[in-house]
């Protein structure tokens, strides 16, 4: 074949592929404007299903900063956050909202047919927020993509239009025309709270049977743990509101000894305060996660404790880095263990079915931006926040299930003169009924114990990849100290007890089961390992790389 021939195949394909791509495009193509009014801007994007990749970009109202949010679909359907370490994200419903948000988007108006000019496109909002130096007049910049990274549609959403809150400006991105078309930005988030699963913990607060709440610091340069108070709280659902919690045990440092406090008669309980609490541990937001390396997500995986079989030197620079550390612990019988301290306290929360939750305090992990939807339209309404590390881990306490009470067995007489052989028979039967029905509840206490193990191993491979991240807001609700949890009583309710059950005598706990002695604190000495220190020097934390979980 000829070079010329050659050549004139070539340009007939690029040609027939060029207009292929063109009308492929899911943008408006129409050359006029005015045109597009009435019509659906992306008219071959019909099918919510064809979403494979999401990128949702807007500038921060506060530092000014490019937030950039995305969500991708795998081979399986399953929907993870690239932007944030490839966490599963809940995406079902918000996705939703976005694609019925783009599909059937009609153009209203045109506000300006050549917007030619940065400053029109800065007066309605519809600057690209992904270019380069823009600081004012940017838009939210949505593109969707299909199989293959098709494009199915890409959008700035502008400023509202003046006396019409449900209309906007918008704009295809590479173009100059401005519209104008009805659709909300509310669901356009970049919020990573925003798209994932809501309940974290997965608990009902109904079911929620105790709280022990450990309010203490490390202080790392003194090697010390700095005690605060510590709290026994018992809930109970079905009593009357206001007497629903009851205080098991208080105890606070008093002149350098743990005392039993009991409520003075003139303080009670602050049920609003706890009702708060228990309202930000049902629904427990976080506003980002950091991936735990493989050596310390692997043994959590497992339900494997955080003991001297498992930790290492690794292990304890990465906890340490996020304000988690291990110290030595003498308990009562006088063997040394190992445990896991968070540099701002914890708290335990236990259920009716004996699950019980470990939530461990951790160090700051930077700033954030909180963001609440305004009242009055769907701009975001933002403020600086401290963020905190939060650490996870699930227990099954057995104690909690209520065990069966089995009726007692008959006693089989021997036959004489009073009985029978047929009185012998029935109570025969009647024993072996009872005995079914012992049976039966054992078989059902089993189950539950079963269950709550096996749910709490499931819960703890949730957990175990990540180091999750909660703002300061929700550390304050959660995290309660004396001066939240207690109140003076008022006027009124003077002559009203709290149902307690309290040691009075203010004896020191120094040595009580619940409060052990704490040695110094620093890393225990591991075979092989003599002299290792929970903080090692800044030079030897660098050395540590941390292998991402697979």
């Amino acid at each position: 074949m000829k070079e010329s021939s050659k050549t004139s195949i070539f340009l007939a394909v690029a040609l027939f592929l060029t207009v292929i791509a063109y009308f492929m495009q899911p943008r408006a193509i129409n050359d006029s404007p005015e045109d597009m009014v009435g019509k659906a801007l992306f008219e071959k994007f019909t099918d919510p299903l064809e979403i494979k990749s999401l990128e949702i970009a807007r500038l921060d109202p506060v530092s000014g900063d490019l937030n950039r949010f995305q969500i991708t679909s795998d081979a399986e359907g399953s929907w993870t956050i690239p932007s944030h370490e490839n966490y599963p994200s809940d995406a079902k419903n918000q996705m939703g909202q976005v694609a019925s948000e783009l599909i059937g988007l009609t153009v209203l108006s045109v506000a300006d047919p050549d917007a030619t000019s940065a400053n029109v496109h800065t007066m309605y909002g519809v600057v690209d927020p992904t270019s380069d130096g823009v600081s004012s007049g940017a838009g939210i910049k949505v593109v969707c993509l299909g199989e293959a990274e098709k494009e199915l549609a890409q959008l700035i959403i502008g400023n509202e239009v003046e006396g019409k809150p449900d209309l906007r400006y918008i704009r295809v991105p590479n173009q100059h025309p401005v519209y104008t078309a009805k659709i909300s930005a509310s669901s356009m988030s970049t919020r990573f709270e925003d798209w994932i699963e809501k309940n974290l913990l997965q608990i009902d607060s109904f079911d929620i049977r105790r709280v022990d709440i450990e309010d203490y610091s490390i202080d790392i340069d003194r090697e010390t743990r700095d005690f605060n108070a510590a709290f026994v709280l018992n809930h109970n659902d079905q009593a009357p509101p206001g007497e629903r919690w009851t205080l098991e045990s208080m105890t606070l440092m008093r002149n350098g000894d743990l005392m039993s406090t009991p409520l003075a008669d003139n303080e009670e309980l602050a049920d609003d305060t706890l009702s708060t609490m228990v309202n930000a541990v049902d629904d427990l937001k976080i506003v980002d996660v950091r991936r735990k390396p493989t050596f310390l997500a692997t043994p959590l995986r497992d339900s494997r404790p955080l003991d001297e079989s498992t930790i290492d030197r690794a292990m304890m620079v990465s906890l340490a880095q996020r304000g988690f550390y291990f110290a030595e612990e003498v308990t009562p019988d006088g063997k040394v263990g190992v445990a896991l301290y968070s540099s701002n306290g914890e708290i335990h929360i236990t259920m009716k079915n004996g699950m019980k939750y470990l939530l461990r305090f951790g160090s700051p992990a930077g700033m954030g931006t909180e963001t609440a939807q305004s009242q009055e339209d769907d701009e975001p309404v933002s403020s600086v926040s401290l963020n905190r590390f939060l650490f996870i881990m699930t227990e099954f306490d057995e104690s909690q299930v209520e065990k069966p009470s089995f009726e007692p067995l008959p006693e089989i007489p021997t036959e004489g003169e009073d009985v029978t052989e047929e009185v012998i028979a029935e109570m025969q039967k009647q024993r072996e009924e009872i005995e079914k029905a012992n049976a039966r509840l054992l078989d059902f206490y089993d189950e539950q114990v079963e269950s709550g193990k096996k749910q709490s191993a499931e819960l703890n491979k949730r957990f175990a990849d990540w180091y999750y991240i909660i703002s300061e807001d929700v550390f304050k609700k959660v995290h309660l100290g004396k001066e939240n949890l207690i109140r003076p009583k008022k006027p009124d309710d003077a002559d009203r007890t709290t149902a307690i059950d309290l040691r009075t005598d203010f004896e020191s706990l120094d040595g009580h089961p619940e409060f052990p002695e704490i040695r110094e604190l620093h890393a225990p000495t591991l075979p092989g390992q003599e002299g290792l220190f929970l903080t090692p020097d800044p030079a030897e934390s660098e050395e540590i790389e941390e292998e991402p979980v697979e």
